[in-house]
């Protein structure tokens, strides 16, 4: 159990967070691979479990499944058991990580499915037309979004439709520890598909996160 709690540390939602004198290979490898991703599922088990106050015995007899969201989709009918729950939960993500169901968020975007990421600034007409293709996702992004800054990056990749194999995932990158007045770091966003074994961007958006304001979180800008 402990070779597995510490390969499961620091990579939960399948972040990993690095500097800029860790190579790229490495980058790649933990995060498009897959194997932050599983370890991200693992994690999150392994915190419910150690989080909820319950002897993991306790915690092996129940045999309720958990609450899958698309079950939620899936079955709705409107009872007030049904609306309540739904309530619970939507109050506990606005509470604890309002970012997940923000009109910029990952979610609300795939959702959407509007032609531009929502929140963003389109930049992918910005993008050379040999770049928007390739055979890694990651690298594709890593290379448009010019990390090689030193500040420290933080690098998300999710599938969309399969964890194991998937075709379409989106990529996203954070920068942090501008030298700037105004620009404190900024994220990018791409939205890949794979066809015909070569990775596509169809969406492609970035963000900052500015310095002066009231406002935290990340923007599409300018900042002031």
């Amino acid at each position: 159990m402990k070779l597995i709690k510490r390969e499961l540390s620091g990579r939960i939602n399948g972040r990993k967070i690095v500097t800029g004198a860790e190579s790229r290979e490495s980058i790649m490898f933990n995060s498009f691979k897959g194997k932050c991703l599983i370890a991200s599922l693992g994690c999150l088990c392994l915190g419910s479990l150690f989080g909820s106050g319950l002897p993991l015995s306790a915690i092996a007899q129940s045999n309720e499944p958990p609450l899958y969201l698309w079950n939620i989709v899936r079955f709705y009918s409107g009872l007030p058991q049904q609306d309540a729950a739904i309530r619970i939960l939507q109050t506990q993500i606005e509470q604890d990580n309002p970012e997940l169901l923000a009109a910029d968020s990952i979610a609300s975007n795939i959702w959407r499915d509007s032609p531009t990421f929502i929140g963003h600034e389109d930049i992918l007409g910005q993008i050379e037309a040999a770049a928007r293709s390739g055979d890694d996702p990651l690298e594709m992004a890593l290379a448009i979004a010019s990390p090689r800054t030193g500040a420290p990056l933080t690098v998300e990749v999710l599938p969309v439709d399969n964890i194991e194999s998937p075709g379409r995932v989106i990529v996203t990158i954070e920068k942090g520890g501008f030298l700037d007045d105004s620009v404190a770091g900024s994220r990018h966003r791409f939205d890949m598909q794979l066809e015909s074994e070569q990775w596509i961007i169809q969406r492609a958006g970035r963000q900052f996160r500015c310095r002066r304001g009231q406002q935290e979180g990340y923007f599409e800008g300018p900042c002031p």
